[in-house]
């Protein structure tokens, strides 16, 4: 995971995932390593990380903030984008509803996985910080386009788009060099923003 100021990451997605330490054979996590610089901070299963300094929140504007998990194509992968979800909104001291972030990054991680992987290809997890939104960025190499499926009243899948459209303040997705992306936003609080 590498963390930095100025937006998306440099590249084509899905170039640059390159293990890079920090002990996570076994954990579903590679680190990404933009712009070729490796990353120098470990975090505890979550891959290496390079924290930069998160500006106190103004009335100035600042380059967003961004964090890259290049993950596994397996399901283990979903509880490392959760707590990589979890762990980024608290340590940008974002004001947004975590549960709500960490449910639809694990739908789309989910989905990426199940109906978007590829034997021996990532699936990456884009974490933005733009200020008044959050937005989360699921890249797989899946070039098939989505569909709500449609779900069994009892059954236990097929309604993950429909939470993601229900509960994000956006969400699409869009066909990529690499495959796709899905993407959602949530906003956050506008007293937050104003302080």
């Amino acid at each position: 995971m590498n963390e930095h100021m100025g937006g998306r990451p440099r590249g084509p997605v899905g170039a640059g995932c390159a293990t890079t330490g920090g002990g996570t054979a076994g954990r579903g996590v590679r680190g990404v390593v933009p712009g070729g610089r490796e990353a120098a901070a470990g975090t505890a299963g979550h891959g290496t990380v390079t924290v930069m300094p998160t500006p106190p929140r103004t009335g100035l504007r600042r380059a967003p903030l961004s964090r890259t998990l290049c993950l596994e194509p397996a399901l283990s992968s979903v509880a490392t984008a959760r707590d990589a979800v979890a762990a980024a909104v608290a340590d940008w001291g974002m004001a947004v509803d975590v549960d709500v972030a960490v449910l639809l990054t694990s739908e789309l991680v989910a989905n990426a996985v199940i109906h978007g992987g590829a034997p021996g290809k990532p699936v990456l997890l884009v974490l933005v910080d733009l200020g008044a939104q959050l937005r989360v960025e699921v890249h797989d190499p899946g070039g098939r386009g989505i569909g709500c499926a449609r779900s069994v009243a009892d059954g236990e899948s097929g309604r993950g788009l429909a939470i993601v459209s229900a509960l994000a303040d956006f969400w699409d997705w869009e066909p990529t060099e690499w495959g796709k992306v899905v993407y959602f936003g949530l906003s956050v609080a506008r007293e937050a923003c104003a302080a």
